[in-house]
This record gives C-alpha cells, structure tokens and sequence, in this order.
C-alpha cells in the first residue's frame, strides 16, 4: 500500500490567483511476506515516479495496526500524515499492488482536470476515486488534508467491534459503506439526488485504476499502454501465486521500458531512483525450459494486442455512432 503525494496550492480567494504546486513528503506501506517479489518492484516503480516529477517518497515498513488485517494500515497511515504534514494540501494512495505505466501523467493534472474551480482547485472537493464495474475501488484515491477527511477516516475505522474490520474488502467496504449510507432516503426525497457525496469526485476507470486483462475481461477498464496505472486487483484469485508473482516482474520491467528508465547491470543495486531492478525469476511455464523471459518480446506482443483491441474499440465505436 502506497502514498504517494504533492502539495497543490488552492485558488487564494482574494484575487483568484494560484501558486505553482511544491514538492512534499510521501510515505509508503507494503505488507507482503519476505519471498514476494512484489514490495522491491512496487517500491522501485513508486520512487522512479516520485523522482520523476519532484515528489518525495518514504517508504512505511512498520504494521501501523497491528490489531487489524494488514489493509487496515491504509487508514492508520492516511489519518498519521494529515495530521504530521500540515503544509501537504493533497496526498494520492496507491496500492502496493499498482504500478505507474505511464510516467508522463502528474497527479496535479489529475486533479486540476476533475477538481478545477475558476483560479485554482475546488475547495469543496475532498476525494477523487474511480470505480471499476463493480464499485468504488479504493486501491488508488486522492484525499484533500481537511477537516472533512479527517471525519471521514474516523468512521471508516471505526469501532473495535466494527463489523467492516474482517470484511473481504476491508477498508474498501468501510470506505463504501460511509460514502453510500445515506442513499435510501436521499433517493426517496431528491428528483436527482448525486450517488456519493458533494465532497466526492469519481474518476472514470481508465484514468486510475486500470486493471489487469486477467480481471478486467469483458467488465473492467483493461490496462493497455498508454495508461496512467496498471492494477492487479483480483489477478491472484483468477490465476495462481507463481503466475502472479511472475505478472508483477513482467509489467515491472515494461513499466521501466515503456518509460525508458535503465535496467541496472548483473550484481548490482540500483544507484538512485533512475534505475529499475533486475528481473530475475522466469516466467513459470518457461522454467522447465530455463528461458528467460524478456519484457521486450513480450512487451512488442502485448503492444499489437494492444493495438488491435484499440482498432476494434474503434470500429464498435464507429458502428455505434452511425
């Protein structure tokens, strides 16, 4: 589980003016066994992002809630940096298991796209999440340093006896729960009543929260290049734990070849945040065969996929429109 932000400055309200975001801290959380690969790549894509762009990135190793599933770690963190970082208007979360694919994408364009106000940010914006097909996914969200947050991460804790706490989704289904309560009667009274809050703004899929074809099939936004974010929610539930781990290597070094960052050299570690791990684990059914599988063979592959399934998005969209 990962945070990553930068301080974005809001419209002053005398004269509409706005200064140039600056960057600020970050921290991060992974809560995964030693043997999984999947901290060392997250971290690693996580850092080059942040350098990339001037964010500062930390990195959480301690179990901020000890007396909870390893999740609820999210809230803990969030709730610590609003309170530690006073001067950091926005902060992005980011699942351990999310990788950025696209390193062109800002967080600052992200929010002055779907929270922009004439001069600056909209001060009544608080969230920004995405939904997949299904529901909000909180894998990867942007939460406002306010008052409002702060309110809204005590609920979702809650209490000890909280029923949400060993939910299979956790704080995920915690955070919906908060965000959704009220609809019964909103939807009784209102002609048009908004589905979530007026402080929450819902981000289309493809621009947060793509996922792996694996998941995505038919139902979710399919993660191609050129996209912000690769997700792998629900990948280990439709494959297996070596197929997976495999998936994280893979997509790792894609994200540092699509984003011409250099591969270290054999032996060693990398130097700064403008390098990318060695991949060293093959892909589970080339083992027996001892082929290493390269991100460049698999990445020209996925690329004509990609570029087909586009051609075909765009002829169902051409059908759609005559």
């Amino acid at each position: 589980m990962h945070v990553v932000q930068r301080k974005l400055a809001d419209a002053k309200a005398e004269d509409g003016d706005s200064s140039q975001p600056s960057p600020q801290t970050s921290r991060a959380v992974c809560a995964y066994p030693p043997e999984n690969p999947l901290p060392r790549y997250a971290a690693s894509n996580h850092r080059a992002y942040a350098a990339r762009h001037g964010y500062r990135y930390r990195l959480e190793q301690r179990q901020l809630a000890p007396e909870r599933p390893p999740a609820w770690g999210k809230v803990r963190l969030l709730q610590q940096v609003l309170e530690e970082e006073p001067n950091v208007d926005w902060w992005l979360w980011f699942d351990c298991d999310t990788f950025f694919m696209n390193m062109s994408v800002t967080v600052d364009s992200l929010l002055y796209r779907y929270a922009s106000a004439p001069g600056g940010l909209d001060a009544s914006i608080h969230l920004l999440a995405a939904e997949d097909a299904a529901m909000l996914n909180t894998g990867a969200f942007l939460l406002r340093r306010s008052d409002w947050s702060r309110s809204f991460l005590r609920r979702v804790w809650g209490k000890q006896d909280s029923i949400w706490i060993s939910h299979p989704w956790w704080e995920n289904a915690a955070m919906i729960w908060d965000l959704l309560r009220f609809n019964s009667e909103k939807f009784r009274y209102d002609l048009r009543p908004d589905v979530y809050p007026k402080e929450v703004r819902i981000l289309p899929q493809f621009e947060f929260n793509s996922y792996h074809p694996a998941t995505a099939q038919t139902l979710h936004d399919t993660w191609m290049p050129g996209k912000f974010v690769l997700a792998f929610n629900g990948v280990l539930s439709n494959t297996s734990p070596g197929v997976v781990q495999a998936l994280y290597g893979y997509y790792y070094e894609l994200a540092c070849e699509l984003n011409r960052i250099p591969v270290v050299p054999v032996g060693r570690e990398p130097a700064d945040e403008g390098e990318c791990l060695r991949r060293q684990e093959p892909l589970p059914w080339l083992q027996g065969a001892g082929y290493y599988a390269s991100p460049a063979a698999y990445g020209r592959e996925h690329r004509a996929l990609a570029t087909q399934q586009s051609r075909r998005d765009t002829d169902l969209l051409k059908v759609a429109v005559t």
